[in-house]
Formats: C-alpha cells, sequence, structure tokens
C-alpha cells in the first residue's frame, strides 16, 4: 500500500492505525517494525513522537534478535 496513493476509507484506516500505535506504545512497537520503510516514513511524518519511543525501544534488543528481524523481512518481502 502507497500512503500517498490511499483515498477516502482506506485512509481513514491508516490513520486510526497510527493513532492505535500512538495509544497502544510501547507495545506497538514490533508491529511498526514490521512495515516497510516508506509506510514508516509516514508514521514518522504523521506522528512524529513514535520515533524516539521506537528508537529506544530497538536500543533495548538485543543484536542478535534485531539481526534475526532483519533476516525474516528480507525473506518475507522478497517472496
Amino acid at each position: 500500500i502507497f500512503i500517498d496513493n490511499v483515498g477516502g476509507k482506506q485512509a481513514r484506516i491508516w490513520e486510526g492505525f497510527i493513532k492505535c500505535c500512538q495509544k497502544t506504545r510501547p507495545h506497538s512497537f514490533p508491529v511498526l517494525l514490521q512495515l516497510p520503510p516508506p509506510q514508516l516514513k509516514h508514521v514518522f511524518q504523521t506522528a512524529p513522537d513514535l520515533r524516539d519511543g521506537l528508537v529506544k525501544h530497538l536500543h533495548s534488543i538485543p543484536p542478535v534478535q534485531v539481526r534475526r528481524r532483519m533476516k525474516e523481512r528480507v525473506f518475507v518481502n522478497s517472496s
């Protein structure tokens, strides 16, 4: 989904998703990490307050887990 091209109902759903992420942080951080880079960038543009918390969350994860998640993400995105 390209956020720039969504309209109407889909845009409202996306806005609701971002609001849910704000209200449920830090529990939403693992979900945000699964977003493709363009969507994550849009989240940060829409809700910049999520960025600092997500960065802190990343620093709290052991490096082995970060690498494993990145490998899983590359595998999922390439299929």
